[in-house]
């Protein structure tokens, strides 16, 4: 999911700004606009659901969790649109989508308590 929601910023730069400024979209005037938000975090909310209910995760670290993969993800996607995300990977030989890859694989095999080689 977190590389879906890179890639769509990177991809549509536009609109992934759009979003999340709010004196851009006026959410005030588009209410819809922050129903549409608020659903696709349930997405992610369900996918985090999913793993309690298989005892991946704690059901106490839910809200937490789900929070946390979307600030690991929203936080790639903004710096894939600012170029930041593909200065580093330039300099460290690899490409945007490899670097993503990685960072997304790190931060899994962390919350699996594995090693993230």
């Amino acid at each position: 999911m977190a590389n879906g929601y890179v890639r769509f910023a990177r991809d549509h730069a536009a609109y992934f700004r759009l979003m999340f400024r709010p004196e851009l979209s006026q959410p005030e005037k588009h209410p819809a606009t922050e129903a549409a938000g608020d659903a696709a975090f349930a997405v992610l909310q369900d996918t985090v659901a999913d793993a309690v209910a298989s005892g991946f995760l704690p059901a106490a670290d839910a809200e937490t969790m789900a929070l946390a993969w979307w600030s690991l993800a929203h936080g790639m996607a903004a710096l894939t649109v600012d170029g930041k995300l593909g200065l580093r990977a330039t300099q460290s030989g690899t490409t945007p989508e490899a670097l993503t890859d990685r960072i997304t694989r790190i931060f899994a095999d962390l919350i699996d308590g594995g090693d993230a080689r």
